[in-house]
């Protein structure tokens, strides 16, 4: 049997041959690929698409997405959940978990995108749609670019891209 036919545990990821990966410290799964990009058994290839936050969340509600690796139960990650993913290679700080903060950026000299590129291959730097919106105005949603690691919001008239997660908690 090949690696790419097991499990391999990479840091706290523990990545499926699927095209998905569990975060041990969450139990969140994800799609390795972003929304418009296919899984060929070894990366992400295609481009990512960008999309309204509006057609993902109508009337702030989820939406129904395609069956992925066996599991039907796909949907938009909150920006808590989203922002497990950025992890800043300077170590300042290394990710939000070490924070908390609203406003988490990486510094220093980091690598872009922000994002385990091991666990997440060939991923868009531009800024990811979360479901969480921003509940004083009802025109701006919660976006993480993995430029900076930067969690942002942005009009919901504004497109972004979309990278999907299932079941599982944030600690």
């Amino acid at each position: 049997m090949s690696k790419l036919d097991e499990d391999i545990q990479h840091g706290h990821y523990l990545i499926h041959p699927d095209g998905t990966v569990t975060d041990t410290r969450t139990g969140l799964m994800w799609k390795r690929c972003a929304e418009g990009q296919t899984w060929n058994g070894n990366t992400c290839v295609g481009e990512a698409i960008a999309v309204l936050w509006n057609e993902v969340m109508p009337n702030g509600q989820q939406k129904s997405w395609p069956a992925f690796a066996g599991y039907d139960d796909w949907r938009m990650p909150t920006i808590d959940e989203l922002r497990t993913l950025a992890y800043c290679s300077s170590g300042k700080p290394r990710t939000w978990n070490d924070t908390k903060e609203e406003y988490f950026r990486c510094e220093g000299n980091y690598q872009r995108p922000t994002i385990d590129q091991v666990a997440f291959p060939n991923t868009d730097p531009e800024g990811v749609w979360s479901s969480s919106p921003v509940a004083s105005v009802s025109s701006i949603s919660w976006a993480l670019s993995f430029d900076s690691g930067y969690a942002h919001w942005y009009v919901i008239f504004y497109s972004r891209k979309v990278r999907l997660v299932r079941a599982g908690r944030v600690q």
